[in-house]
Parts: C-alpha cells; sequence; structure tokens
C-alpha cells in the first residue's frame, strides 16, 4: 500500500508543467533612463493609455510585463489596469521594478485599491510578476490572497489539481473530514508551494515548511501546515512531521528570565553532556534555582562557587518553598489554582536532587573542585524524606464496577460529551471502536499511560490450543485470555502479559478499520514502529486518559471524577487492578504479580499489594480484639428492693448473673475473685430456693454490662481448667468481698 502510493506520487512529479520566465534574457537594470522616466510620465497624464507608441521607448520593461501577464493569460482589461499601476510606481519611486526589494512589492501589493480593485483575485497579476521576475522574491502569506488562484496561474491548473487530488486522498486515508481537505488545507498546501517555487510535492522538505510556518501570523495556517506534514510523512517524502506548539515544550526565553548569563551557560553546558534519566527536567529545576540564586545569592553565578553554607541555605528555603514560586514566566497554567500551597515533600526532593545531580557531576568531569561532598551537604532531610513513601491510589470496589460497567457499554452518543456537539451533530476527534479499544486496555491490564500510548499494531497473540502446565495436570483452556506484548518502559524491556479475552477482540476491531498511518520512531528504544493507537498521524496526547477518557466513563456512570482519595487518574487503575490481583480469593503470588506488572524489583509490586480496608477490617472483627478483652454479664435489677427503702438497709437489690449463680456484691467488676465465687458469702447458687425465688420476680429489670478483664482472666477464659485451677490457687489467700479468703471458706465448708 505504501509503496503503491509512493509511485502514484512521482507519477505525478515526473509530469513536466510549462517552463517558466527566463530573466536571464532582459535588460534588468535598476535605473530609468531620462527618456523612460519622461514616457512614463506623458502615458500616465493620458486618460486612455496606448502603449503601442510608446513601445520602443519602454520596450525593455514592457516585454517582461507581457510576457508573464501571456503566461498567466490575462485579459486585455486587467492587463491594462496592472501595466498603468506599474507604471505608476515606478514613477513614484524613479526606479524600475527589477531594482524593488520583497517589502516594497508587498507594500504595493497592499495598496491595490489605488487602482479600484475591488476582488482579492485582481491582485493576482500583479503577484505573478513578482513571482516570475522578482529572483530573490520570498513569497509571503498575505491576509488577502488566494493561494490556490495563483498557484493555478504559476504552476498549471492541471498538473495543480492532480497534486491536491493526491494530498486530498491521503488526508482521507488518515482520518482526517472531507470539509477541511477541500476547503482549508488547499489554499495552504498551495502557499507552501508557491514559497518553496515548485509543484512537486519530491521537492518539498522540512525546512521549507518550518520556514512556511514561521513566516505567516496565523494559527490557522500553523495547524494546517503539522496536518501536511503528516501526510508528507505518511508518503515518505519528510522524515518526520512537524510538532504543534503545544508540543514543543517550554519557551526558552521565558525560562531563562531573571538567571545569571554565566548560570545558563553553566546550565546548558550541563544539560549538552548528561546523560542521566529526566535530564530535561533536571535542567529546568536547575534554571529555577538560578532564579533564586539571582535574588538571594547575587554573587552565586556558577557551580563552583556553591559551598556548606550555601546548600545549608538552599535546603532551609526549599523547605519553605511554595507552588509556582521561582517558576517565572513558565508556569504551568493547569496548576493556576494552586499557586501559593506548599510545595509537597516530593517536589521539594526533586529540587534538591537536581542541584546535587548538578554539582556532583560537575565535579565527577572535573569541571570545578571538589569544596565538599554535595551527597553529604545536599542530602534530603530525614523531615523530608520521611514523608515521601509509595502510597497506591486504590479506587473503591463499587466505583470501579461503575466505571467498568460504563467503559463496556460506551456508545456512539456517549461521546458527543458536549451539548454543542450534540445539537449540531459534530464527531468525535476519535472512531468510537479506537476509543473503546483504549477504554478497554486501561481497564484490564493495568499498564501505565506511556505503555498504553506506545501499543503497537499487531501487539495481540491469541492461545490458539488448551495448554497444560508443566509438572501440573492443570490446563488452561484457549478461550479465556490472550496475550499482549508491551513495549519497553521506564523499569524493564519489552515482555508479554495474559489479559482478559476483551482486550484483544476490542484491539483487533480496532485494528480491522484503523487508517494506514505512517511509522514513527519509538523514543524509549529508538526504533521506527506502527503505533496502535495513531490517528490522523499523531500519537494520543500525555493526558487524554484522565482528561478525556475518564469523565467520560464517568458521566455515563452517573458518578464524579473524584473520590475521597482525591482525583481519579489513569495510574489509579494500575493501583485498583494489582491490589485486587493479590487479594482476591485466589491471589496472584507476589513475585507472578511483579511480572505481571511488569516491575524488575519486588519491593515496587509490594507497594501494590497492599491489604484493602476492607479485608483489614474483617480480619479485625474476626480476630475478637474487643471481645477478648471485655464480658458482657446480665445484671438482675430488683426494682421491689428499691421501691421499698430496703435498699438503704443493705439488702441486696443488684444481682450479677454468673451462669452458675448470681453475686450481690456491688463492687463485682473489681473483684479479684469473680472467677471463682468459691462460698464467698455475696454468692448465690443458682440451685438454691433463693435464687429461683428472685428470679422468678414479676418486676425485676435485665440489663447486660461490660467487664473488662484481667491477663490472667482472659488466659482462664481462653485456656480452660487448668489455668482456672492455677488462678484459684493464687487467690486462696486473697480476702474475699465477704472479709475470708478461699482457703478458710474452704476450711469451714470441710469442718462442717
Amino acid at each position: 500500500m505504501k509503496a503503491l502510493k509512493k509511485v502514484e506520487v512521482f507519477e505525478v512529479q515526473d509530469r513536466k508543467c510549462q517552463s517558466s520566465i527566463d530573466i536571464s534574457k532582459y535588460n534588468r537594470s535598476p535605473y530609468l533612463t531620462n527618456s523612460e522616466k519622461e514616457e512614463l510620465t506623458r502615458v500616465l497624464n493620458k486618460k486612455s493609455t496606448c502603449l503601442k507608441k510608446s513601445y520602443l521607448i519602454l520596450d525593455r520593461l514592457l516585454k517582461p510585463l507581457h510576457d508573464c501577464l501571456d503566461y498567466i493569460k490575462v485579459h486585455q482589461t486587467d492587463r491594462s489596469k496592472t501595466i498603468r499601476w506599474i507604471f505608476r510606481e515606478m514613477e513614484k519611486r524613479q526606479t524600475s521594478f527589477w531594482a524593488w526589494s520583497n517589502k516594497e512589492w508587498y507594500e504595493i501589493f497592499d495598496n491595490y485599491k489605488l487602482l479600484g480593485y475591488q476582488t482579492r483575485t485582481n491582485r493576482t497579476p500583479i503577484m505573478s510578476i513578482a513571482y516570475f521576475l522578482i529572483e530573490k522574491f520570498e513569497y509571503l502569506p498575505l491576509k488577502i490572497s488566494c493561494h490556490k488562484k495563483l498557484a493555478e496561474r504559476i504552476f498549471g491548473k492541471s498538473l495543480l489539481q492532480e497534486t491536491l487530488n493526491l494530498l486530498h486522498r491521503e488526508y482521507i486515508s488518515l482520518g482526517y473530514g472531507t470539509q477541511l481537505s477541500e476547503y482549508h488545507i488547499p489554499g495552504t498546501f498551495c502557499y507552501i508551494l508557491l514559497a518553496n517555487r515548485s509543484p512537486y510535492l519530491k521537492d518539498i522538505t522540512i525546512d521549507i515548511l518550518n520556514k512556511c510556518r514561521a513566516n505567516s501570523d496565523s494559527e490557522i495556517v500553523h495547524r494546517n501546515i503539522v496536518k501536511i506534514s503528516r501526510v508528507l510523512t505518511n508518503l515518505e517524502i519528510i522524515n518526520k512531521p512537524l510538532k504543534l506548539k503545544s508540543e514543543q515544550g517550554k519557551n526558552l526565553d521565558d525560562t531563562l528570565d531573571g538567571i545569571a548569563p554565566e548560570w545558563i551557560e553553566w546550565c546548558q553546558k550541563w544539560l549538552n553532556t548528561s546523560t542521566v534519566k529526566g535530564r530535561k527536567n533536571i535542567y529546568y529545576k536547575i534554571l529555577k534555582i538560578g532564579r533564586w540564586l539571582a535574588q538571594n545569592h547575587p554573587e552565586i553565578v556558577t557551580p563552583e562557587q556553591w559551598d556548606r553554607n550555601v546548600a545549608i541555605d538552599f535546603i532551609a528555603a526549599v523547605d519553605k518553598w511554595t507552588i509556582g514560586q521561582w517558576a517565572g514566566e513558565t508556569k504551568r497554567k493547569s496548576n493556576i489554582y494552586r499557586y501559593g500551597e506548599p510545595l509537597a515533600p516530593r517536589g521539594k526532593a526533586y529540587n534538591i536532587y537536581a542541584i546535587r545531580q548538578l554539582i556532583k557531576d560537575c565535579q565527577e568531569w572535573e569541571w570545578i573542585p571538589r569544596k565538599f561532598s554535595p551527597i553529604r551537604a545536599l542530602a534530603t532531610p530525614r523531615s523530608i524524606r520521611s514523608l515521601i513513601k509509595p502510597k497506591p491510589r486504590v479506587i473503591a470496589d463499587e466505583i470501579w464496577a461503575k466505571l467498568l460497567w460504563a467503559g463496556l457499554n460506551l456508545e456512539q452518543e456517549d461521546l458527543l460529551n458536549s451539548e454543542y456537539n450534540k445539537a449540531h451533530n459534530i464527531p468525535y476527534t476519535y472512531p468510537l471502536e479506537m476509543v473503546q479499544a483504549i477504554i478497554v486496555v486501561w481497564l484490564f491490564t493495568g499498564l501505565r499511560k506511556d505503555e498504553i500510548h506506545r501499543l503497537r499494531v499487531g501487539a495481540v497473540r491469541w492461545q490458539k490450543n488448551d495448554i497444560i502446565i508443566p509438572g501440573t495436570s492443570e490446563i488452561i483452556p484457549k478461550d479465556p485470555v490472550c496475550y499482549l506484548e508491551i513495549p519497553p518502559n521506564k523499569t524493564s524491556g519489552s515482555y508479554t502479559k495474559p489479559v482478559d479475552k476483551a482486550v484483544g477482540e476490542a484491539i483487533e476491531k480496532w485494528e480491522g478499520i484503523r487508517p494506514k498511518q505512517p511509522p514513527l520512531t519509538d523514543k524509549k528504544d529508538g526504533s521506527v514502529v506502527n503505533f496502535l493507537f495513531l490517528y490522523r498521524g499523531r500519537k494520543l496526547g500525555k493526558s487524554y486518559i484522565t482528561n478525556s477518557i475518564i469523565p467520560m466513563l464517568c458521566q455515563k456512570a452517573g458518578i464524579p471524577n473524584k473520590d475521597a482519595i482525591g482525583r481519579i487518574t489513569s495510574h489509579r487503575a494500575r493501583s485498583t487492578i494489582a491490589t485486587q490481583l493479590s487479594t482476591a480469593k485466589d491471589p496472584m503470588t507476589l513475585f507472578e504479580l511483579k511480572e505481571w506488572l511488569g516491575h524488575t524489583n519486588v519491593a515496587s509490586t509490594i507497594n501494590y499489594a497492599k491489604v484493602t480496608p476492607t479485608k483489614l477490617a474483617k480480619s479485625y472483627q474476626d480476630a475478637e480484639y474487643f471481645k477478648r478483652n471485655l464480658r458482657t454479664v446480665e445484671v438482675l435489677i430488683d426494682q421491689d428492693v428499691i421501691t421499698t427503702g430496703l435498699a438503704k438497709d443493705g439488702e441486696p437489690w443488684k444481682y450479677y448473673d454468673l451462669g452458675h449463680g448470681l453475686c450481690t456484691y456491688d463492687f463485682f467488676s473489681q473483684c479479684k475473685h469473680r472467677m471463682a465465687c468459691a462460698g464467698c458469702g455475696f454468692y448465690i447458687p443458682k440451685g438454691s430456693s433463693k435464687a429461683q425465688i428472685i428470679e422468678a420476680k414479676s418486676n425485676l429489670e435485665r440489663m447486660l454490662q461490660e467487664i473488662p478483664l484481667t491477663e490472667d482472666e482472659q488466659f482462664a477464659v481462653t485456656e480452660g481448667i487448668e489455668a482456672l485451677t492455677k488462678l484459684k490457687t493464687k487467690l486462696a489467700d486473697v480476702p474475699t468481698p465477704s472479709g475470708q479468703t478461699p482457703r478458710q471458706l474452704e476450711e469451714e465448708k470441710n469442718n462442717a
């Protein structure tokens, strides 16, 4: 398919357009002779111009003008107006048009109304003359112009239309709509051809695209040029597409404001030399530190000037930094609502790490002498380091279940996520099948967002036959799972993981309708690959899942996109899936989960394999900690004794039901003998007639009282007779509430 397209391009390009004007055969003197000046005045003063009488005098000026106008086939009326207008400008400037600069020509274009022109196409003959006759004329887009009309005049309508048709077909095949291709793209594309001074696609280069974008102030033209670059990349005319302004990163001019020039030179020198991971982020951090130095230590302009005192001052200052402080003009607009809040511990640690890395590398490379140890002097304080702990933010089961339902039941109408789009039936940027595949991958694979964005075409591999696990009789059937090839990630190389068959089905459904897209370079490993989720020649945005997919699912499920922990983000799905797999009824082992998540260190996996609060609550309940330390005893209140006033005379009114008897001691909860009431005077056995009379009273109120147990009593309850006997022996000489000890009570019983 790709080869056929490329052949088709060059078949069109091999057709020769008509030869342009050869300016070498003309007299290109920038000066006007006296006779030419007089004749110009004479011609312009006449109401009806007859150029034939002046042809001999103005021949060197008229000849190239007529040749250009003949080439673009200008009618006689427009021809006369165009020549008369150029004559007027030559008389005013007292030079021939050969001497006019690009700036002068564009001033002339802007004054076209002087001749009474009312339409933008009337300017085409004048622009064609400048385009053909001025050797170094630089074609620039005008506020009012018709690039396509001019390109048709200069390159030929037939050749230009064939080229536009090819561009249109390739543009549609990438997934773009017909409206842009028919009305907006042709004008911008013709502008590129005119600026390149060639009607051939094969002559377009990255440099000319960048030049055209730089020369235009229109944001629409900028975006169209980027889209055209994607088409040219798919046709293998250029190596890679251009980036949108939003993809080009920070503006260095804004980043460098308020920083000493010497510090900037050192930072850039380090950036160009270092190979450490995340060096671009470190670079912006040390630039920010340079802004802090400029205000607090203006004498420090190089890493060599740092010492222990500056390091101590910096550590103390970072601990008080706030979000947005020292960021200059490069503050992220997305975080504007958080400006002024205290910097998170992880952010403080990263700023300290950045300056530590800079000074350590400069010392290692012998750029500066070793005045102090940055590893010790710029170490992250323990007070900050102790607050930085991995904390996977698991989504609650009931919320996750609703997200799963919404993802598996997404429909086309759910993609029209605004009332305006619904009212005007404006289609979603991406096809439904692509969105469904992204959602299913996010919900079932536990991948990082970068891994999802970088999945390749053909990543799904099916298990076609049942497989017997070696050494066992267990069989893995072919239907429930498939295998997904994961690209290299931040911690490991590429690997394969089993996933639910719903993932494979969704991906294959999208691959079946996916438009042909240009292969792009994977920056992670430098390979040129066909990305799975590539549309219109462009990869998914870094925050697409968090900012688009998740709000869409939350809206369909009728839940907020925030919970008690915070905003639902793409990475929280990975935490949730890992936690569910590790705490399921038949959980994956820690090492199995490590391989499934693609970790190189099992310590990273442990952070995900957390016990859920729900399961922890169940385990706590099963342990019966509360019941172990407290026992509930039924208390009988004899209201007759209370109402008759006998309670004042010492008559028992409260009875603790011990199961084997009743205790009338008011301070039973503090009694040391409550586990063995051996013959105590306050004890009434259940078999006695007195106990039966008390229990038979109709005006008896029953209540429960919780009694705390000592360690010996807990042991007696749980261990049984031996522990109870031991407790009795220990209390043999301890007086009971009635005054005698258990030993004395036992002797009285034996003597009786």
